[in-house]
């Protein structure tokens, strides 16, 4: 038995780390598959991996009746080759239809879900389909795609699409990320590894954000709320970890706040994962909004001061939290 992982986060790669030790799984039957062309310099898995960045992209193709089984054979050609048996598949979740693909394949015998992000959307879990989505769902998936190797998605989870098995299960760092999916969840811890970088003892981390980039605050509103955060919680010395979607205009105006209070502070490179500083530390205080890194600290020990309803005078805020059911901190 073969055990296939969907890999394209830090995040993700941790928590498959955790679950191999968690399950004592032998690493010579274990194949990560990496998208978004995925790399990791600071741990060394063990076990076979394989980009398959360039099929992951090209996934929309499985939407596409014309295109679909040219891309289904390239898929199930290189599952037959790095399985060569009966695997289980670990993914985040099951609104990509590449991972629809992996799972209806003849040789998947089940899937686990692994965490992948901190934040806790509720809309989607999609536990029962209403008349009208299941009407919608049978027109895509009978009369338009004519295939039961994908279907229509509502969310990361749908019932009886599932179909391989009786029983679901999870893995997490706690019972928070899938408490609305209707599996057995399990407790997994990250690995810790060397850094290689020193953080100083109790250190203030602030974690800021692409909301504004990514249209979910509007950027006044945005920097104002920074600019209190680092007046309320800036210490005589801090550490910032910027968002890649954060511009560098951005980024010197929010630096700016702290170079007006005389506060130090160190950017933290983008090139060595929060995720793994904070699992291989530990007594941070880590400050910031609504971001996925303040979740995993709060799981890992540390503590936290989110401050995610300073954004709630925000209608764009409000408007994707109500659009994706995010549960408050």
């Amino acid at each position: 038995m073969k055990h296939i992982f969907l890999i394209h986060s830090h995040t993700l790669f941790l928590t498959a780390m955790g679950v191999l030790d968690f399950l004592k799984i032998d690493k010579e039957a274990v194949v990560f598959l990496y998208s978004r062309h995925y790399s990791n310099s600071l741990i060394e898995p063990g076990c076979k991996t394989v980009d398959v960045t360039d099929l992951a992209d090209r996934q929309e193709q499985l939407l596409d009746n014309r295109k679909r089984k040219g891309l289904l054979d390239e898929i199930d050609k290189l599952i037959d080759h790095v399985a060569g048996s009966s695997f289980v598949l670990y993914a985040p979740h099951f609104a990509m239809v590449f991972a629809q693909a992996l799972y209806t394949h003849k040789k998947c015998v089940k899937a686990a879900y692994i965490q992948e992000g901190g934040m806790i959307y509720r809309k989607s879990i999609t536990t029962h389909l209403s008349f009208r989505q299941k009407l919608r769902c049978f027109v895509a998936d009978k009369l338009y795609r004519h295939t039961d190797r994908i279907w229509r998605a509502y969310g990361w989870y749908m019932p009886v699409k599932l179909n391989k098995q009786r029983d679901l299960d999870s893995y997490a760092i706690s019972d928070e990320y899938f408490k609305y999916l209707p599996s057995t969840n399990h407790i997994i811890r990250w690995p810790h590894v060397d850094m290689p970088l020193a953080i100083k003892d109790n250190a203030h981390v602030f974690v800021f954000d692409g909301f504004v980039k990514n249209g979910l605050v509007e950027q006044e509103f945005y920097l104002d709320k920074c600019k209190k955060l680092v007046d309320k919680f800036a210490q005589p010395f801090n550490y910032i970890k910027f968002h890649p979607a954060q511009s560098q205009e951005e980024c010197d105006t929010i630096k700016s706040y702290f170079d007006r209070q005389g506060r130090k502070y160190e950017v933290l490179d983008n090139s060595i994962p929060l995720e793994i500083v904070l699992a291989s530390t530990s007594g941070l205080s880590v400050i910031g909004f609504g971001s996925s890194l303040l979740y995993f600290a709060r799981d890992l020990g540390h503590i936290v001061h989110c401050m995610d309803k300073w954004l709630h005078g925000s209608p764009l805020y409000m408007q994707y939290k109500v659009r994706y059911g995010l549960d408050d901190f």
